[in-house]
């Protein structure tokens, strides 16, 4: 069954609309609502008739409940008491009647709804950082909980350890023996910066969670609010407007067409026949017979250039190398096992696998780097795909670990550098899939970002093992123009 948990409409009909058809387009089966259906917009009315033909189930908003009265206005600033009052007008006895009918939270199977969080949801307090969740985690039991109320999308993970984390908006997959807050953002008067409407979709089947965002017309919108006579603090959403302040197209013209016929183009041709073109084409015919000799050594020539393009790539593959279980080296230890002595361009480095995009105009060596420490040196004339990956590291769920390294790179550095880690974890067992393996291949991304003063760039990340998961393997890479060099890579368990 897939779920659509929308919240915070706030009245923006324009907004609901483009919604509700994206939700149609995919193949919805129910829709919850987390509350504050009206209050700032311009057609409460209208939102609540659209509204009570297509959602499933209600949560009570702090606006809602103060327009029927369940919550004092003077908890509300001047603006939006004011147009609190605006929509309760608008809103005949029967739609403020069904208001009051709302519950303050919703619990499904495996999942749970509120407007702010669970400690106290007639409080209506928002959560804005990792520590505000710890109230919503005690209260209720359910793995997977959904809140709005600050218009701002976020996801809060809590695991093991119990200690939430804060996460940027991302589709994820439910995993055993973690929590997760999701707020979803709103539909109608967002507040992170992009005025797109922000909804979630809930799949039970697989347990996944993924985010969506909807453009609407911000125009039709903007009539709607000044039809409405409402104050200017009900539009603050269009000032995320990506088109503000652009000239209208009259203003970037450049070109002014001359007024005088000195000014004209000259030595023109003002109009051409056909049939002196077809002579034309006939003479052009016999020219061209006469160059398929020519395009014939071209084509040669192109197919010799052709096969080196296509055989451009080039993957170099070490030795194998024994074993490593990261559950038998002792913290602090380095899991990365690199060559003694140097290793040329073009040879292959023990355990290592080199991918070059382009074999003529990239290459990868092991040896000393010029400040004398050994290290990886690679060189790319063009942007074309550039890696190198470790043996895999055999890993079990929960375990904790350091990546770290040093990143210099040349001047006329352009483009992209990370180290990355792959992820290679079982699939759900079944009938279907048991003892079948998927390979995540960018569970970690870190570019280099601490630039020091001697030039180097310094990489550093802390990750967790997540569940299913069976090994990993550390790789460098890149798409760039230039030189770089890494060296001091490791990987270490944290205990």
């Amino acid at each position: 069954m897939r779920i659509a948990i929308v919240s915070d409409i706030h009245a923006n009909l324009q907004a609901w609309n483009a919604v509700w058809l994206d939700i149609r387009s995919m193949a919805v089966d129910q829709v919850v609502s987390l509350g504050d259906a009206v209050g700032y917009g311009p057609n409460p009315a209208e939102v609540l008739e659209a509204l009570y033909t297509s959602v499933d189930y209600f949560v009570l908003g702090n606006h809602d409940a103060a327009i029927c009265g369940k919550i004092d206005t003077s908890l509300f600033g001047d603006t939006a008491r004011a147009l609190i009052g605006w929509t309760a007008d608008h809103l005949g006895p029967r739609a403020i009647q069904e208001l009051s009918t709302w519950p303050l939270t919703l619990a499904g199977t495996g999942f749970r709804c509120a407007h702010g969080e669970f400690g106290n949801p007639e409080y209506f307090h928002y959560v804005f950082d990792p520590a505000e969740t710890k109230p919503s985690w005690q209260a209720v039991p359910e793995p997977l909980l959904f809140i709005g109320h600050t218009h701002q999308p976020c996801l809060y993970v809590i695991g093991a350890s119990l200690t939430p984390h804060a996460l940027s908006p991302q589709d994820f997959v439910l995993e055993p023996g973690k929590r997760y807050l999701v707020n979803t953002g709103s539909v109608g008067y967002s507040r992170d910066g992009d005025p797109r409407a922000s909804y979630c979709v809930y799949d039970t089947a697989d347990g996944s969670v993924y985010w969506r965002r909807i453009p609407f017309d911000l125009d039709a919108y903007r009539a709607a609010l000044s039809s409405a006579l409402l104050p200017t603090e009900a539009a603050v959403l269009l000032d995320d407007d990506p088109r503000k302040g652009r000239p209208p197209l009259r203003k970037l013209i450049t070109f002014r067409p001359p007024d005088r016929p000195e000014q004209a183009a000259r030595n023109t041709i003002e109009v051409q026949y056909v049939d002196a073109l077809r002579q034309r084409v006939r003479r052009w015919q016999l020219l061209a017979a006469g160059a398929l000799t020519f395009l014939a050594v071209l084509l040669a020539a192109a197919g010799v250039w052709g096969w080196r393009y296509a055989h451009r790539e080039l993957d170099i593959g070490g030795a194998p190398l024994p074993a490593v279980r990261a559950k038998d080296s002792a913290s602090g230890n380095n899991l990365l096992v690199f060559p003694e002595a140097p290793v040329p361009a073009g040879q292959p480095v023990p355990g290592w696998r080199i991918h070059l995009g382009n074999r003529y105009s990239q290459q990868a060596a092991w040896g000393r780097l010029p400040d004398g420490q050994p290290g990886w040196s690679l060189q790319s004339g063009r942007q074309h795909e550039l890696w190198i990956a470790s043996p895999l590291i055999s890993v079990a769920p929960d375990m904790k670990f350091i990546l770290q390294g040093r990143v210099w790179k040349s001047s006329d550095f352009k483009g992209s550098l990370a180290v990355v880690i792959s992820l290679v974890r079982r699939i759900e067992t079944g009938p279907e899939t048991s003892g079948r393996t998927e390979v995540i291949d960018r569970f970690v991304v870190k570019e280099p970002t601490r630039v020091r003063t001697d030039g180097w760039s310094l990489v550093k990340q802390t990750f967790e093992i997540p569940a299913r998961a069976e090994a990993i393997s550390v790789q460098i890479r890149g798409r760039f123009k230039g030189s770089a060099s890494l060296c001091d890579l490791s990987l270490e368990p944290k205990k």
